[in-house]
């Protein structure tokens, strides 16, 4: 995160693991509430899944770049069906799904970057 109070702390398993459960129930919670909203649960999706596209694309891992590429475009389908009139709603498997997808891409990127920094065996 670059930020210097911050850093440290989240470097310690148990905050860093306390931080993820957080941020990815929130995560859940969020797409919970405005599920209602015509549409705008699917465009939060797709916004993510972009930018954690983008990121993956920037630091060179192209699984992930793919992954999230994906699952943008399936929540643009959705969202095709979803944004005048809100005829379909996100149910909660599709909410823990995407949110425990962003969990995974987390856990993974944190491992490459691991594995980065100890370096061959």
């Amino acid at each position: 995160m670059d930020i210097a109070y911050v850093d440290p702390l989240l470097q310690i398993a148990a905050v860093g693991f306390l931080f993820t459960m957080f941020a990815v129930a929130g995560f859940t919670h969020a797409l919970n509430l405005v599920d209602g909203l015509n549409g705008f649960s699917s465009f939060i999706a797709i916004t993510i899944m972009v930018a954690f596209g983008y990121l993956a694309f920037q630091y060179g891992h192209a699984d992930l770049f793919a992954m999230n590429i994906f699952v943008a475009v399936a929540f643009l389908g959705f969202m095709v069906f979803n944004f005048p009139k809100g005829r379909i709603f996100l149910e909660t498997r599709e909410r823990i799904v995407l949110a425990l997808s962003s969990l995974g891409m987390r856990f993974y990127c944190c491992i490459e970057s691991l594995i980065y920094r100890l370096g061959p065996s």
